[in-house]
């Protein structure tokens, strides 16, 4: 018997996320605590496991744009090969479930070092020695996280436009963009069942939106059990684009910016093959 679509709890955590970011835009979190703490560092580490790292890459560019000198780490790499620390850092850890071994680890350095720290999880994790925690949502009914992801990234953009006004966009859009997204249920069926049948999809991004890419590939394996990679743009055009065949669904994220020519050239690429 086919099961419906609406029936998974994935269904209706995608569906909560205009409203539960339209909450979080809103929420009283102590988002001027963590502009001060990160705005002020001479280097911000952003850092978190799995769809967290991909929240982490997200958060770094968003503090770059507002003038931090920000750069992201997977938790295992910082817990266990991490920078020496020193005055004037600071870090910005995503962990929604706050359990994952190597962000607790991560914590656990940056708080030996005395590294001011952000604490970014669900409003069910545990409190903890962080110096500012930031709650997006209650823990996830599914294990393939959505709206905890999107509504740490518009916190995250909240800082981020606290540090410099205006430095993210119009955050107010955000909503309505969202649920803009997720009304286009007819066109993802379309393609879900035109691409059912394929073995594997690619994704590929570049500039801010390579991390669409590499979040998408986790989405895909873990919901769809289908393999899925994801590649920045550069990467992608420097060897993987040769096990692409014709008619290989290629899905290419990309948006206005420095980075759209070459996001172009991908897409040309797979209209070619």
């Amino acid at each position: 018997m086919v099961r419906e679509v609406t029936s998974y709890r994935l269904y209706g955590q995608i569906m909560s996320q205009p409203d539960e970011i339209e909450r979080v835009l809103n929420a009283e979190e102590p988002i001027p605590a963590a502009a001060e703490l990160l705005g002020g560092a001479q280097r911000v580490f952003c850092v978190g496991t799995g769809t967290s790292t991909n929240a982490a890459r997200t958060g770094a560019s968003m503090l770059r744009a507002a003038g931090a000198d920000a750069v992201e780490w997977a938790a295992y790499d910082f817990a266990l090969y991490g920078p020496e620390l020193r005055e004037g850092d600071a870090a910005i850890v995503y962990s929604h479930s706050g359990r994952k071994r190597f962000s607790r680890d991560t914590l656990a350095r940056l708080h030996d070092a005395k590294v001011p720290t952000v604490w970014v999880a669900s409003t069910e994790a545990e409190a903890n020695e962080a110096d500012v925690i930031i709650r997006t949502v209650a823990r996830e009914t599914s294990s393939a996280f959505t709206v905890s992801h999107t509504t740490a990234m518009l916190l995250t953009a909240r800082i981020a436009d606290r540090i410099r006004p205006g430095s993210v966009g119009d955050l107010t859009a955000v909503p309505a963009a969202v649920k803009e997204a997720v009304g286009l249920e007819n066109e993802m069926k379309a393609l879900a069942e035109e691409w059912y049948p394929f073995e594997s999809l690619i994704g590929v991004g570049a500039g801010p939106h390579e991390v669409s890419a590499h979040e998408v590939a986790i989405k895909v394996a873990e919901a769809a059990r289908m393999r899925c990679r994801g590649y920045a743009a550069e990467q992608f055009l420097h060897g993987p684009q040769a096990q692409v065949r014709r008619g290989d669904p290629l899905m290419v994220f990309a948006g206005a910016g420095a980075a759209l020519e070459r996001s172009v050239t991908v897409a040309q690429f797979g209209l070619d093959v």
